[in-house]
């Protein structure tokens, strides 16, 4: 799949998700999953909701991962780290899914 058809169909997906997330933003997002050969690899809407589980459960103890409060910086990639500013929070929910 070319690249910025990879790009667009990542970020139509991101929007789902945060539909008030301007398009650009989430296209800036897309195209650094697309430069890491791990998510260019995958069908683009299937990265993008593996990208989005990442964040909701960190670590490679998925729901046993650290807290909101225990995250550092350097747990997110570098991309979502552009902006300053409180890490997010992970929704607590009390169960895995």
């Amino acid at each position: 799949m070319e690249a910025e058809a990879w790009i667009t169909s990542c970020a139509q997906r991101l929007q789902q998700h945060w539909p008030r997330v301007g398009t650009d933003d989430l296209a800036h997002l897309a195209h650094a999953l697309w430069a890491d050969r791990q998510w260019q690899a995958m069908d683009p809407p299937a990265a993008a909701e593996r990208w989005l589980q990442a964040l909701e459960h960190p670590g490679p103890q998925g729901c046993g991962g650290p807290k909101a409060t225990e995250r550092r910086r350097e747990d997110f990639p570098l991309h979502t780290r552009a902006r300053s500013g409180p890490l997010p929070a992970r929704r607590e929910t009390g169960e895995c899914r």
